[in-house]
C-alpha cells in the first residue's frame, strides 16, 4: 500500500549549451567553413526530492523531426532546413509509480540554404562569335554573396554577372553563395561555347573593269547563302555595277551564324575612238588626236602624248590605261601616190585580139573619153583613140593610145605570161603561129626598152643584160608577115605580158 507521501515534481528546463561554439537557436544548414549545423543541449532541469524516498526521473527528448532520445545531454544535426520545436520532458517516479511530469520547449531554426535552384538562370550554350553569358541569382537577402567560377579560370563577384569565353568547348560553373547569415550553399552547372564556322570564300578580286566576264566565287563550306551586290545565288559576280560591290557568304551551322564580307571596286572602262581608216599621201604626215581629256595614253609609234604624228602606212592604236582597266582603238593608214597611168603604145591588132588595160590606183576617180564607167580596169577590142583621166588626194594624170583592130584572124599566138624558172615549161617568152617574126622588142612599164630581138633570137628568156628582170607587167611590141592570098602583109602587134618569178 502506498503512503500518501507526494513524490518531488521535476521543473524541467533545458537550453542550447553555451559552452559549444557557435551553438544558437539559428543556424546554417550548410556553413560556409563546410560544416553543417549542430545543435547540443545542456539540461537545466530541477528535481525536488523527498527524505527517505528513493525517487527516479526519466527523461524524453523529441526534436520536432519524429526523431528522439532518451539522454539527458542531447545533441541533433537536421537534415533540412526548417522550424523545430525541442521538447524535453521528464517524469519523476518513486517506488516505480509515476507521480508527477514536466516539460520545456525550445524552438530552433535551420535555415533555408541560400540557393533556390529554380531562380539560377543563364543561357546553356552560345556560339564562339560574340558570346556573352549572364549569369544571374534571384534567391537573394540582402546581403547575399554570390561568387561564380566560370571553368576557364576566371571567376566574379556579384548576383548579376556576364562572361565572355575566349574558346569553344564545355566549361562547368561552379556557384558559392553566402547569405547575410552567413549560409553557405553552391551550385554546379556547365555551359557551351560551340565552334563558330569557319567561313570564308575566294575569288574575288580587289578591281574590276565595266563588263569583264562573270566570276565564279569559290565558299569553303556549304550551304550558305551568297548575298550583296551582283552576285546570284551560285555564287557567280558580275562586274556590271560602278563603284563598291560588296559580297557577302552567310552560314548557319547548328545555330552558329557567321558571315564573311568582301568588297570589290568596279571602274569605268576608258573608252574612246580614234576614227575612221585614213590615206595620206607619200611624203606628207598628219597628226592624230586622241579625244580631248584623254590621258594616260600610249601609241604604237611610242609616243606617250595626247598626239602622235603619221607618215607611214600600217594598222596605228593607241590604248589608255586608267584604273588598272584599259582600251585600244585602232585604225589603217595607206600612203598613197600620184596616180601613174601607161595605156601602152598604139597599136594595130588582130580582129580577134583584145587590149586588156588597168589603170587602178587607190582612192581614184577615172574618167574615160568614151564614157566607160567601170573604173579602171576594162577590156578593148574596138578601134578608137581611148583616153583616161585618173585622180585622187594626191594629184591627177591622163593618157592615151590608139588602137586599130583588123578586119580579119590574125594567125599568131602570143602568151600573156611565161615564167623563167628553167623548168621546162614556159621559160621564155616568144609568139608562135603561121606567120613571119620580123622583130620584138620588150620594155618596162617606164618605157625602157629592156630587150631587142635579132634575127637569130626571137625570144625572150626574162634577163635583162644578163641579169634577171624583176616579176611584173612588160609591154612588147612584134612586127611580122601574115601571109594571106598569096601575099605577105606586115602587121605589128603589141600588148602587156607579165614574167613570173
Amino acid at each position: 500500500m502506498l503512503d500518501d507521501t507526494i513524490a518531488p515534481t521535476p521543473v524541467v528546463r533545458f537550453e542550447l549549451d553555451p559552452a559549444e561554439p557557435n551553438n544558437t537557436q539559428q543556424q546554417c544548414f550548410l556553413k560556409s567553413d563546410g560544416s553543417t549545423n549542430f545543435f547540443k543541449f545542456k539540461n537545466n532541469t530541477i528535481i525536488g526530492s523527498l527524505s527517505g524516498s528513493i525517487s527516479k526521473t526519466a527523461y524524453l527528448r523529441r526534436y520536432g523531426d519524429g526523431s528522439f532520445d532518451i539522454r539527458l545531454k542531447g545533441q541533433k544535426t537536421y537534415s533540412g532546413p526548417g522550424i523545430y520545436v525541442v521538447r524535453l520532458s521528464a517524469t519523476s517516479t518513486q517506488d516505480s509509480v509515476v507521480y508527477c511530469t514536466d516539460s520545456f520547449d525550445l524552438t530552433v531554426e535551420v535555415r533555408q540554404r541560400p540557393i533556390d535552384t529554380p531562380l539560377i538562370s543563364f543561357e546553356k550554350e552560345m556560339c564562339l562569335s560574340g558570346n556573352l553569358f549572364t549569369f544571374e541569382n534571384n534567391t537573394l537577402d540582402g546581403a547575399t554573396i554570390s561568387t561564380w567560377d566560370f571553368g576557364d579560370g576566371s571567376s566574379n563577384t556579384g548576383n548579376l554577372v556576364t562572361h565572355s569565353y575566349g574558346a569553344p568547348g564545355l566549361y562547368y560553373i561552379n556557384l558559392e553563395v553566402v547569405d547575410g547569415f552567413g549560409c553557405y550553399d553552391e551550385y554546379l552547372d556547365s555551359v557551351r561555347v560551340a565552334q563558330q564556322p569557319n567561313n570564308t570564300f575566294t575569288g574575288l578580286a580587289s578591281r574590276y573593269c565595266l563588263g569583264d566576264g562573270i566570276v565564279s566565287l569559290q565558299a569553303n563550306l556549304a550551304n550558305g547563302d551568297w548575298l550583296g551586290d551582283n552576285v546570284d545565288a551560285t555564287g557567280n559576280f558580275s562586274p556590271t555595277q560602278l563603284g563598291t560591290n560588296t559580297v557577302r557568304y552567310a552560314v548557319n551551322e547548328s545555330g552558329c551564324k557567321d558571315t564573311f564580307t568582301l568588297s570589290t571596286e568596279v571602274f569605268e572602262v576608258p573608252i574612246f575612238e580614234l576614227g575612221n581608216d585614213t590615206s595620206i599621201c607619200s611624203g606628207t604626215s598628219f597628226v592624230l588626236r586622241v579625244p580631248k581629256g584623254t590621258t594616260n595614253v600610249s601609241w604604237s609609234t611610242g609616243d606617250t602624248d595626247s598626239f602622235t604624228t603619221v607618215s607611214s602606212s600600217g594598222v596605228l592604236w593607241a590604248q589608255r590605261l586608267e584604273n588598272g582597266c584599259s582600251f585600244r582603238d585602232s585604225i589603217q593608214v595607206q600612203v598613197i601616190s600620184t596616180p601613174t597611168v601607161d595605156l601602152g603604145i598604139d597599136s594595130l591588132l588582130c580582129g580577134d585580139g583584145q587590149r586588156v588595160i588597168d589603170v587602178t590606183a587607190p582612192e581614184a576617180t577615172y574618167t574615160w573619153s568614151d564614157g566607160y564607167s567601170g573604173g579602171g580596169t576594162r577590156v578593148i577590142n574596138s578601134s578608137g583613140t581611148f583616153t583616161v583621166t585618173v585622180s585622187n588626194k594626191c594629184g591627177t594624170v591622163s593618157d592615151d593610145v590608139t588602137l586599130e583592130f583588123l578586119p580579119y584572124v590574125c594567125d599568131i599566138f602570143i602568151p600573156n605570161a611565161f615564167s623563167p624558172n628553167a623548168d621546162g615549161n614556159n621559160d621564155v617568152f616568144q609568139p608562135s603561129g603561121n606567120v613571119e617574126v620580123l622583130s620584138m622588142m620588150i620594155f618596162d612599164r617606164w618605157g625602157a626598152k629592156v630587150y631587142q630581138s635579132t634575127p637569130l633570137e626571137l625570144a625572150w628568156d626574162g634577163t635583162v643584160q644578163n641579169v634577171p628582170a624583176q616579176g611584173g607587167h612588160y609591154y612588147f611590141v612584134i612586127r611580122y608577115l601574115l601571109p594571106t592570098n598569096g601575099t605577105s602583109v606586115p602587121l605589128i602587134s603589141s600588148g602587156e605580158v607579165y614574167l613570173i618569178r
